[in-house]
């Protein structure tokens, strides 16, 4: 039994210290002439991912796409699989789980004319386009490509949008698995108040349909903003009051609004504003109805001195939420700080944030660090951010790992995912079933050109035991315990063996 149980521990670890990484600096997506810009991903629900990105290889910006799995071996046409190669410009995908180890791919598209649209294609596991060739439109209005998709755990995909039909509008739209248009043609109005909505973000609610937050100018102008939300259910209609509800009624301009499930119906939100003068930090939760849970202008999550801004926000798995941002309290770099709030809007780690990554390195106080964070599920947030260590003229990728106590598991200002003397560009990541991040980006290590590079970073550790190690050891438990009974007989009399016999 020892033996047994020395040999499944061994063996996670040694699944764990194997698959810290594909190749030292990324494996290749795609190196086709061109650009390759932009790249997203989201997990293929095998352990690998599916990418997107736009690509110039034939003149205009076009759409591709490739799947990459947990072994880092590229399963589609080398350099990928084209998802749209419409005449004129292809711009923006975005992308999302389709369920069934596939992808929904949503875009801005020049087809018809000077405007843009929204089109819509979804591509199997095996690479096979499952709707017509070039995609689907989703909306034929003049389209401000503001877009973003959600898969909503029945099939379906939702995609909201800003619409230029009257002023800069919001709108949202919801297809089935098999590409069928399932709310009004051209999508279902969420909010057309006056002057402009911008920005919008998307999250499930729990029912099918979404939660919907954006900037609104409606109360002032360009440089002073409100934060809006609204949802829309299963059926296309919306729930809360007629174009929304204001998240926060503070004077004061409004940023990086970002949103995530409360796993109750509603959600947590989180944004920048400068009510005080300097832009700091504030979250607000809005429930099922709409109804405002916290403080009316929002809970603070950080006033430190000088600004902050780019926000992320996750789930922190008890209901609650993890959220990070970038911060010049210092006045002469932007670091990146981290707060967790629980579900009553209750601040958990030290006053203005946890300290994720030091940027005096960079000497640059226009360093840009374009953080993400995502939640793996098992108690622990992965960070990537752009770095500028080691060039000051070019930038690598650099990751951080915390759990939920707000403590960095990795080195002193992160792990490198990439940090190829050619710089570095626009990443992202996904986390995987096996809970691995793959982190995709754009660089120019291969000259002038951008190319699509991915690597995967296990968020494991030697002491994790996962339900296949388990089961793995019950399995193999059960005959050597049933075989222990048998040659225990030859040792016993038969009232200690029949007591033993009976315990086991």
């Amino acid at each position: 039994m020892v033996i047994i149980l020395l040999f499944t521990l061994n063996k996670s670890v040694l699944v764990v210290s194997n698959s810290t990484s594909w190749v030292v600096n990324g494996i290749s997506i795609c190196t086709a002439r061109g650009h390759q810009w932009y790249p997203e991903i989201c997990s293929d629900g095998d352990g690998g991912a599916i990418i997107t990105w736009r690509d110039s290889r034939n003149g205009y910006w076009d759409i591709y796409a490739q799947r990459v799995d947990s072994k880092g071996s590229v399963r589609w046409a080398s350099n990928g699989v084209s998802i749209c190669n419409a005449i004129n410009h292809q711009i923006d995908p975005v992308i999302c789980i389709d369920g069934s180890g596939g992808a929904f791919i949503v875009w801005g598209d020049k087809r018809n004319g000077n405007n843009y649209q929204i089109y819509a294609q979804r591509v199997d596991a095996n690479g096979n386009i499952q709707w017509s060739e070039n995609g689907i439109v989703i909306c034929n209005q003049s389209c401000v490509v503001n877009h973003q998709i959600l898969y909503n755990n029945n099939g379906d995909v939702i995609i909201t949008w800003v619409d230029h039909r009257v002023g800069d509008s919001l709108y949202s739209q919801k297809l089935d698995i098999d590409g069928n248009i399932q709310w009004k043609d051209n999508g279902v109005l969420i909010c057309n108040a006056t002057s402009y909505q911008r920005r919008p973000q998307i999250c499930n609610d729990e029912e099918g349909g979404a939660i919907i937050i954006w900037d609104d100018e409606r109360r002032f102008d360009y440089w002073e903003e409100d934060l809006y939300a609204q949802r829309i259910n299963s059926n296309g209609v919306v729930q809360w009051e007629f174009n929304g509800v204001n998240i926060s009624n503070a004077r004061s301009s409004i940023g990086s609004g970002k949103l995530i499930s409360d796993n109750n119906g509603g959600a947590i939100i989180t944004w920048v504003d400068d009510r005080s003068g300097n832009y700091n930090l504030y979250a607000q939760r809005v429930n099922y109805e709409g109804s405002l849970l916290w403080n009316q202008s929002g809970i603070i999550i950080c006033d430190a001195n000088n600004s902050k801004g780019y926000t992320r926000i996750v789930e922190d798995g008890s209901g609650g939420s993890i959220i990070t941002w970038e911060d010049c309290r210092t006045g002469s770099n932007w670091d990146i700080y981290a707060q967790r709030i629980d579900p009553s809007g209750v601040v958990k780690w030290e006053e203005n944030g946890v300290l994720m990554y030091n940027a005096d390195n960079d000497g640059d106080l226009y360093s840009t660090l374009r953080h993400q964070s995502y939640y793996d599920g098992k108690g622990r947030i992965f960070i990537g951010y752009l770095d500028y260590r080691n060039n000051l003229s070019s930038r690598d990728i650099y990751a951080q790992k915390f759990d939920l106590n707000g403590e960095i598991q990795w080195e002193e200002n992160g792990k490198p995912i990439c940090n190829d003397p050619n710089d570095n560009g626009y990443f992202k990541a996904v986390i995987t079933e096996y809970r691995n991040a793959i982190t995709v980006w754009s660089d120019y290590r291969n000259g002038v050109d951008a190319d699509i590079y991915a690597l995967l970073t296990s968020l494991s550790s030697s002491k994790d035991i996962d339900g296949y190690n388990i089961f793995f050891l019950l399995v193999i438990s059960i005959p050597m315990i049933l075989l222990f009974i048998i040659k225990a007989r030859k040792f016993m009399n038969p009232k200690m063996y029949n007591k033993v016999a009976k315990i086991i």
